[in-house]
This record gives structure tokens, C-alpha cells and sequence, in this order.
């Protein structure tokens, strides 16, 4: 097997257990607060946090793995009614303008870390909340990175069918 899709493969495990081990904790500390709440005396304060924490992994690393093969809501009415040629440049178009936005997201997340960095802000009563907010840059570059690659991807398949000539007419 090709060493580049090991990689992927690697990597796609690596996200896919991370996933499921950030929603196992959101759903068992979810839980456990609930319990606490109803048959205890609160519980421990620092769940709050910890909760919107896990909610903000979960949602990037959810976002990470549904970038993985281009799974992120889309309205693709246009591409259903246009030519086979024009549906590949949709999704080129469309692949990199959302690589486009995801990096300038990534970019300004980026600017928000380092202030938070710069400000020693804390979370869980002693961590930096620089290093739990890195998820987001980190999250969005990701997106970018992958959309930038579904692009080329797509640019190689309307080469791959002009050399081929699979019925794409020329015009």
C-alpha cells in the first residue's frame, strides 16, 4: 500500500477514536452531573466547564472527520442539473472557497489563541485556555487543508476523464 494513504488511514483511526473518546466523556460527565444534581449536592465545579470544553472538541473533531471526505452540509441542487464537465468545476469552485473561508477562520482563531495567550487567561482552575482554544485554529486548518486537497482531487478527475474519454463530450 501506498505510503501516503497508510498515512490517511493512520490518521482517519487517530480522529475517529479521538471522536468517540471526546463523546464518551461529554455523555459520561453529561451524566454524572445530571446524577450529582438530582441526588447529590451539586458536584464538583469544575464540570460546567469541562462540559462547554468537551462541546467545543467534539464539534471541531466532528468537523475534522466530516471534512475527511467532503461530508459537510451542501446544497447541490446546481450540480445536479448541470453538466458532468460543470459539476467538476462546481466542486472545485466549491472546494476552494471553502478551504478559503476555513483558513481565514483558522487565521483569526489563530489571533484569538494569542491574545488569550498573551492574557494568561485559565480554565479548569489552572490550565491555560490557550491550549484547550488551540483545537480551533488547529480544527479549521485542518478543514482548509482538506478542502484544498478535495479541489485538486477533483481537478485530477477532469484530467483523469479527458485522457480516459469516458463520454465527456468536448466543448
Amino acid at each position: 500500500m501506498h505510503p501516503i494513504r497508510v498515512i490517511g488511514r493512520t490518521v482517519a483511526h487517530v480522529e475517529n477514536a479521538l471522536l468517540v473518546a471526546l463523546l464518551a466523556s461529554l455523555i459520561g460527565l453529561g451524566t454524572f452531573q445530571i446524577v450529582v444534581r438530582n441526588f447529590g449536592s451539586g458536584g464538583p465545579a469544575w464540570t460546567e466547564e469541562l462540559v462547554r470544553i468537551l462541546v467545543l472538541w467534539v464539534a471541531m473533531a466532528g468537523a475534522m472527520v466530516a471534512s475527511r471526505n467532503a461530508k459537510h452540509i451542501s446544497i447541490d441542487l446546481v450540480s445536479r442539473l448541470v453538466p458532468p464537465r460543470a459539476r467538476h468545476a462546481i466542486a472545485i469552485l466549491s472546494s476552494l472557497f471553502t478551504a478559503a473561508v476555513a483558513a481565514l477562520i483558522a487565521y483569526y482563531c489563530l489571533e484569538f489563541v494569542k491574545i488569550e495567550y498573551e492574557f494568561g487567561s485559565m480554565v479548569l482552575d489552572g490550565v491555560d485556555a490557550w491550549i484547550v482554544q488551540m483545537i480551533m485554529p488547529l480544527g479549521f486548518g485542518v478543514i482548509a487543508a482538506r478542502y484544498l486537497c478535495h479541489a485538486v482531487s477533483e481537478a485530477f478527475a477532469i484530467f483523469k476523464e479527458q485522457e480516459h474519454g469516458d463520454g465527456v463530450a468536448d466543448t
